[in-house]
């Protein structure tokens, strides 16, 4: 069996464990060497054992969260599936992390005893892997659904960006980020790879294919709206695997998969054309960014994208939020870019003439930002209030990279760019009150259901949060309204509110760090447990 090494290592337990305690006992006496402060005796057998004793594989509530996970939560993230009715017992047997962690993130209804599922998940998990070494595809999967949920366990201090490297390379030592038997004469590899080679499968099974772009999907978001990463690039094997899975389609979601995928990959590509990375590991930009023509054929690819998932039901970051921010990076309309991109004229100000030609056009692309953002919150608002609790932390962690960069689009000061015109076409403070008062009525729905479904504690300092954000915009465009040197009044209500309106990029908004709402930007109007709850779940705890 595939983790068996895993479950192996219950073999000896004593026959207390197939008659386990009730759960609220299991809680107080069989973690309770977990959580004290005093030595863990029986490391390798505690955490496994007392996640079986908490929730026995056998009994109605494994069943029923294990079916809820597959039923409510695995279309919405569908890099890790599971065969049509399989048991807790039986992927207990074969997966037993995967087992935990799925049963982990599905409990809702109470968010105490989810945190004390995660934290032996990940006693299991680390023993496994960094202990025992072990790998498998199994543990990769494990990783993977710990990490699309890690708005879960954040109170354990749970970085997606110390995670992602465990699975980045549990893909390449497992060898699924290829096809078989496709090294080279000289590529790398020690004695060992000669009988590696000899029981090598011929093809990968779509399992597989799955995790690979799972891995895939989760870093090149990460690196697009959190944190610049080391991600993986989309690769010819990444395109085989998605044409293979869509003619298979072998679940209804693997189209969703490929759509998400393609939408990364879009990212990747937006990426290389406006970016390139110098010896010191920053970003500069390429001199033909900017150009009508490279903006163009991007867009393209943006529409044709944007029309095959506009019917799709789950939240779909558009593939256009990640184009039109570029307008957001002062250097690709700088005196020298319009110079270099064709667009010849002279300034002693460095401030472009309002008639130019890339003027106008960076404030179509505001424009064009401004209603993809629009159009995410649109679909975020006609999600049912059980997608919602059952979002993957990724998808959080798209909207709020959107929402930040409406933010930074107040802050954008240039001729022909009128906020109080523009406001009127889009009501930015309505769009984010909008979203904060969807996300509280969420909340208390579920505290109202039976049984009751609970988000992590973290969203109620979300839903404040929106609403902050929303007033600032709401002071910027009245000073924008007053007549009163429009964009500057409106630059300067920002700025008051978030500090200087500069920290961490470059200009009015360089987009190339990664960063969302966080650090500085909250210090000065929030409390401190306010701040560190933003700050962990919109970026600095990525």
């Amino acid at each position: 069996m595939e983790d068996r090494s895993v479950s192996d290592r219950t073999e000896s337990l004593t026959a207390a464990d197939s008659l386990p305690p009730s759960p609220a006992s299991a809680l107080s006496s069989a973690h309770a060497p977990t959580l004290s402060s005093g030595p863990n005796i029986s490391v390798e057998h505690s955490a496994l054992l007392a996640f079986k004793q908490l929730i026995p594989p056998d009994s109605r509530e494994a069943s029923e969260l294990l079916t809820f996970f597959c039923s409510e939560m695995a279309p919405m993230y569908p890099f890790t599936r599971l065969p049509w009715g399989i048991t807790p017992q039986e992927l207990l047997l074969e997966k037993p992390l995967l087992y935990m962690v799925i049963l982990g993130v599905a409990y809702q209804s109470d968010t105490q005893k989810q945190q004390i599922l995660a934290k032996m998940f990940r006693e299991e998990i680390s023993h496994s892997i960094l202990i025992c070494g072990e790998m498998s595809l199994g543990i990769l999967q494990a990783l993977l659904v710990y990490s699309a949920w890690n708005h879960v366990h954040m109170k354990l201090e749970a970085r997606l960006s110390n995670l992602l490297p465990l699975a980045m390379v549990m893909a390449a030592d497992l060898e699924i980020s290829r096809e078989p038997h496709t090294r080279s004469k000289t590529s790398p590899g020690a004695l060992r790879e000669v009988a590696r080679a000899l029981g090598a499968p011929n093809s990968r099974t779509l399992e597989e294919r799955r995790a690979f772009l799972g891995v895939f999907w989760l870093s090149s978001v990460t690196k697009a709206c959190a944190k610049e990463i080391d991600g993986m690039r989309f690769s010819k094997y990444a395109d085989q695997c998605c044409h293979i899975l869509q003619e298979a389609m072998e679940y209804p979601t693997d189209s969703y998969l490929v759509h998400l995928v393609r939408i990364q990959q879009i990212a990747d590509r937006i990426g290389a054309t406006v970016y390139s990375e110098n010896l010191m590991g920053s970003f500069a930009v390429n001199e033909s960014a900017a150009t009508p023509l490279a903006i163009s054929s991007l867009e393209k690819e943006v529409q044709v994208m944007g029309d095959k998932i506009s019917e799709m039901q789950h939240l779909v970051i558009p593939p256009a939020s990640y184009l039109y921010k570029i307008a957001l990076d002062d250097r690709l309309f700088s005196p020298s870019s319009a110079t270099t991109s064709g667009f010849l004229w002279t300034s002693s100000t460095g401030v472009l003439p309002s008639n130019t030609t890339s003027t106008v056009r960076r404030t179509d692309l505001l424009v064009s930002c401004l209603f993809a953002i629009k159009s995410l919150a649109d679909h975020f608002l006609a999600l049912t209030d059980a997608v919602i609790f059952s979002l993957p932390y990724p998808t959080w962690l798209q909207l709020g990279h959107c929402i930040l960069i409406l933010t930074r689009v107040m802050e954008v000061r240039h001729n022909t760019w009128d906020l109080s015109y523009v406001s009127h076409l889009l009501d930015f403070r309505e769009v984010l009150n909008r979203l904060a008062r969807r996300l509280d009525k969420v909340i208390r729905r579920g505290r109202e259901a039976r049984p009751a479904r609970h988000l992590p504690v973290i969203f109620e300092g979300v839903v404040e949060r929106l609403g902050e954000i929303g007033k600032v915009i709401g002071e910027g465009l009245h000073a924008v309204g007053s007549g009163n040197n429009r964009n500057d009044d409106a630059h300067n209500a920002i700025c008051n509110s978030y500090g200087d309106g500069n920290e961490g990029w470059i200009g009015a908004g360089a987009v190339r760090d990664g960063t969302v709402i966080c650090g500085d930007e909250t210090s000065l109007m929030f409390d401190d447990e306010i701040t560190q709850a933003m700050c962990e779940f919109f970026g600095v705890g990525v």
